[in-house]
């Protein structure tokens, strides 16, 4: 728990008689993008709320920034101040501009005026919204609500930032804009834990994962674990001659799928992992490409389910 800024250890939760949470654990520290995946109703909202001190584990530890923030104490709203949190409810009023907005969020984190103008300004410059930041949320794009959702939730420099969906149905341009943003607050030592389906911007900037359904930890690792284990690969290899590269096929043409062949280069993936041998001399290339994220998450959720 000492390296860890977010820290969840064998963590049950029951609404009623549902049995929300089964004995979750995982922890992610500062200088990670931590992804949480998970289809909905797996439990990704429940430990969400957790981690901010919204709702109380029924057992195990749950622990954010060394304490569990569902105490009512001074220390735990000293540490609250120390996260920034972008959930489902975005929270703007529509009537007022985008820098009265972040102004008023400044002041509820007990900065003076001249200090969230300040603090207001410098987000807005950072998502690139100066040339709207007078002009009322109302006329804003869903991109736009998301990148002033966003600036609002750095206005105090946090130490951790809680994002839920933040990309979701957003266009490129401030796709882009969040993503190289929360790759330099990672830079920086701080820790992006953030909540989403989009599995191809999972693949592009987080370091870790852990996934869950049904309430369960089914992985938690680094995206490169995760691929190893669980994404197929794709081989690609060239032969010195066409007929060598037809006895490779025919041997192995029950351990192989998905089999392309271009003059000399064949490229293809493993049945259930057959082994298939890549030493031989006839081979002069070889080359291979982990598969994506997705691919692996619908494996590891399709044996989940037929287990």
């Amino acid at each position: 728990m000492e390296d860890s800024d977010i820290f969840l250890s064998d963590v049950n939760k029951y609404f009623k008689d549902v049995h929300i949470l089964k004995d979750i654990s995982f922890k992610a520290k500062k200088g990670q993008i931590f992804g949480f995946l998970g289809p909905n109703g797996a439990g990704k909202t429940t430990t969400i709320k957790l981690i901010l001190g919204l709702l109380k584990q029924d057992n195990g530890v749950v622990n954010t920034l060394g304490m569990n923030l569902y105490k009512d104490s001074i220390e735990s709203i000293n540490t609250k101040e120390r996260i920034g949190a972008m959930l489902d409810f975005h929270g703007l009023n529509f009537k007022m501009t985008g820098l009265e907005n972040l102004i008023y969020c400044g002041k509820l984190y007990g900065l003076r005026y001249s200090d969230a103008k300040y603090n207001a300004l410098k987000a807005i410059k950072k998502l690139e919204l100066c040339e709207w930041k007078d002009k009322p949320i109302y006329q804003y794009s869903h991109g736009m609500e998301k990148r002033l959702s966003f600036a609002k939730t750095i206005l105090n420099d946090p130490e951790i930032l809680i994002l839920d969906e933040p990309t979701n149905g957003v266009d490129p341009a401030s796709r882009l804009i969040l993503r190289d943003l929360m790759i330099e607050m990672k830079e920086n030592n701080k820790l992006i834990f953030m909540s989403s389906h989009d599995l191809e911007e999972i693949q592009k900037i987080c370091t870790d994962l852990a996934i869950i359904n049904k309430g369960k930890i089914l992985f938690h690792g680094s995206i490169k674990k995760f691929q190893d284990e669980f994404s197929e690969k794709t081989y690609y290899l060239v032969f010195k001659t066409n007929s060598e590269r037809e006895k490779y096929i025919e041997k192995y043409r029950n351990n192989i799928k998905n089999l392309e062949i271009k003059d000399r280069l064949i490229s293809f993936t493993l049945i259930n992992n057959h082994n298939v041998d890549f030493k031989l001399n006839s081979i002069i290339f070889k080359f291979i490409e982990a598969k994506s994220v997705e691919d692996g998450y619908f494996n590891i959720i399709k044996r989940e389910e037929e287990s």
